[in-house]
């Protein structure tokens, strides 16, 4: 029996050195095939390491592009605080300027200090064959003054409301007179824009001045502007309605007659219509 056991156990050791052995030779195997870059992954471990690596790639990507997204829209913030930073400028010498125009105003309104009573605005008199300049100011001149030059100007046939203010619409209807006239058409109502403003007899009787708008103008005055038109020799239809195709004409006649062709048909373009009928 006890031989019976020695021979086991010298079995058993034998098995056990062969393991071992076997163990070794498994390991050196496997340093070598990695040494020699032998790829000896199992291949589910294989796949799931293909799969990591198109994960990072991608990862990679969306790095990149969240970064050249990041840089775009910095971009973006430094000229958009660029833009800010120059409308603060213009918006701060705008306000200067504003504060140097109310002081101004300021001044010239109240020199004394105390408040004017009506009884004191006693206007200068108003005489034919004087004059006082006047042009457009700011602040705008107002008074007798403006309201006789604004009735001249209605009696020569040129629509103009008598507010007594002289703005830009009256420095506009000066300066349509000033070029009918034959004067430098600079809105200054001066001596000689009064000589011929004090005329007995205007060059030409209006209404009101033409061109065309929207929605267009129709009335008496335009049916008669038309059938000057056609006796001038312009083919149109006489409707009353100052359209695309009345503007088309007025400006043709203003070119033939060495007038100036802006389609407006004023105190010149109605003189020269009745002097060629």
């Amino acid at each position: 029996m006890r031989s019976f056991r020695r021979m086991e156990d010298s079995e058993l050791m034998t098995w056990k050195r062969r393991v071992a052995r076997l163990a070794k030779i498994a390991v050196l195997n496997t340093a070598c095939l990695s040494l020699i870059g032998c790829d000896y992954w199992p291949p589910a471990l294989q796949s799931e390491i293909e799969m990591l690596r198109a994960e990072l790639n991608d990862a990679w990507d969306d790095r990149q592009r969240l970064d050249q997204e990041a840089q775009d829209l910095r971009a973006q913030q430094t000229a958009l605080q660029r833009e800010v930073d120059e409308k603060t400028r213009l918006n701060a010498e705008l306000q200067h300027r504003v504060a140097i125009l109310t002081a101004s105003s300021q001044r010239i309104a109240a020199p004394t200090g105390r408040p004017e009573r009506p009884s004191e605005r006693l206007p200068s008199p108003v005489t034919r064959g004087s004059y006082t300049l006047l042009q457009l100011r700011h602040p705008l001149t107002r008074g007798p003054r403006v309201v006789q030059l604004q009735r001249l100007l209605r009696q020569h046939g040129i629509p103009i409301g008598i507010d007594g203010l002289y703005g830009p619409t009256t420095a506009a209807a000066v300066r349509g007179f000033q070029r009918t006239h034959g004067l430098s058409a600079d809105g200054i109502v001066g001596a000689a824009t009064y000589r011929l403003l004090w005329r007995k007899e205007p060059m030409a009787r209006l209404t009101r001045q033409l061109w065309l708008q929207y929605p267009p103008r129709n009335g008496q005055d335009v049916i008669l502007l038309q059938r000057a038109l056609r006796r001038a020799g312009y083919r149109l239809a006489v409707d009353g309605h100052f359209g695309k195709e009345t503007e088309v004409a007025v400006t043709r006649f203003q070119q033939k007659r060495g007038i100036e062709p802006d389609g407006i048909v004023g105190p010149q373009t109605w003189n020269a219509l009745h002097l060629g009928r």
